[in-house]
């Protein structure tokens, strides 16, 4: 079931689970193609560029400040469904 608040979709937890695995297996992928072009020439050129800007997209590690990774979106998702979930619970009270 997905909730509603100020006519935005607030996602269901299992698409929330869903949505750190997709984080951590582009991350492993990510990792994974790092480490074919380890000890070659674009070695440095790869990981000054695409590979740290992939990462921080999916965690915001390379620029914490810019609040929207993938996982700071999924944090705001699971903080709007939270409080969805606290006001159906004081609604059945």
């Amino acid at each position: 079931m997905s909730f509603y608040r100020d006519d935005e979709k607030i996602i269901e937890s299992s698409d929330i689970e869903r949505l750190r695995e997709i984080e951590d297996e582009i991350i492993d992928l990510a990792n994974e193609a790092f480490d074919i072009i380890d000890d070659t020439s674009e070695e440095s050129r790869s990981k000054a560029y695409w590979f740290g800007e992939v990462c921080s997209a999916m965690n915001g590690e390379r620029y914490p400040e810019s609040q929207c990774s993938l996982r700071n979106v999924t944090d705001t998702l699971e903080e709007y469904a939270e409080e969805e979930e606290e006001d159906d619970d004081d609604d059945d009270d």
